[in-house]
């Protein structure tokens, strides 16, 4: 079940949580074996075996299927997406891969229960069921969850931790597996970088399917820092691409531009300074950025942000 983005809601009724930055995850723990499935559709036993152990030894005998997120904890105990890919691209992580970067995985649901369908049981139940079978330990987390909690007051203290946001669910909502529902409420934590336009790629029906841009490292090398699609509308589009013409050319202008992904890109003189909304910066491309608009700005604001 997914979550549908939106402000936080008004009113009583809903049961809040933390977003965690990482990798859904749907638990079937049953005879002792267990099946992690991530959102794709994608079999992480091989990866998480630590995670997989652990779940078969905590839930003592039961059977049961579980959703949750599998994340992976920086330096300060912070989730951290880039930190958890070492463990996604490895299909058999070594004992030195495992006991560098651990994973966790938090659980907020429960679906099945000793051959018990929940589905149909409204969420406030679910969630009891779930603490009842005190699961907390060693890499299983049940993170708490606050009721009628104003989301205000958690957004803020999630910004203050350098989460990823907020989840509001209501307290009587069932599962429905693979739909989108207004039941449950996201509210990521956006964070806002001026950026250099570089360049641009056409998209298959549109002038501009998505804008490479750039900024500046702490040496000031302009460097590529990926692209963005979202937040582009249709007039946006054709407006940029007539901007876009003005200042095209055919060298690129990045200090180096090796990467292997610049090929299809036509190169613009960086005259255009825009903004993103963007989630986390990995240290070499922004993760889910938005395009906000053109800003009126010098190149020399775009700079790239400090890795905590």
């Amino acid at each position: 079940m997914l979550a549908t983005p939106g402000p936080p809601p008004a009113g009583a009724g809903f049961f809040a949580e933390a977003k965690w930055d990482g990798a859904r995850g749907i638990a079937r723990v049953h005879g002792g074996g267990v099946d992690l499935i991530s959102r794709p559709g994608n079999n992480f036993c091989s990866r998480f075996p630590d995670l997989t152990e652990s779940l078969a030894q905590s839930l003592g005998g039961h059977s049961a299927i579980l959703d949750g997120e599998v994340i992976a904890r920086d330096g300060h105990g912070r989730p951290s997406f880039a930190r958890l890919q070492r463990r996604l691209r490895v299909q058999r992580p070594s004992r030195t891969l495992l006991s560098s970067v651990p994973a966790s995985f938090c659980l907020f649901d429960v679906l099945h229960l000793d051959g018990q369908d929940l589905t149909s049981r409204p969420y406030a139940q679910r969630r009891a069921i779930l603490e009842d079978l005190a699961l907390s330990g060693g890499p299983i987390v049940v993170p708490p969850v606050w009721q009628d909690l104003p989301g205000a007051v958690l957004l803020a203290a999630a910004a203050e931790l350098d989460l990823e946001g907020a989840v509001f669910k209501r307290s009587d909502s069932t599962y429905h597996a693979g739909r989108r529902s207004r039941s449950w409420i996201k509210c990521p934590i956006r964070k806002r970088a001026i950026v250099a336009v570089i360049g641009w790629t056409r998209g298959r029906a549109e002038p501009v399917g998505a804008l490479a841009i750039g900024a500046h490292d702490s040496r000031g090398n302009l460097v590529y820092c990926g692209t963005v699609t979202s937040g582009l509308g249709q007039a946006n589009r054709r407006a940029l691409h007539q901007l876009l013409c003005q200042h095209e050319t055919s060298r690129s202008p990045l200090a180096d531009h090796r990467d292997h992904a610049l090929g299809s890109i036509r190169w613009v003189k960086p005259r255009l300074i825009g903004a993103i909304d963007y989630r986390e910066y990995t240290g070499r491309r922004f993760r889910h950025p938005a395009w906000k608009g053109l800003v009126t700005a010098s190149l020399d604001a775009a700079v790239l942000p400090a890795i905590q």
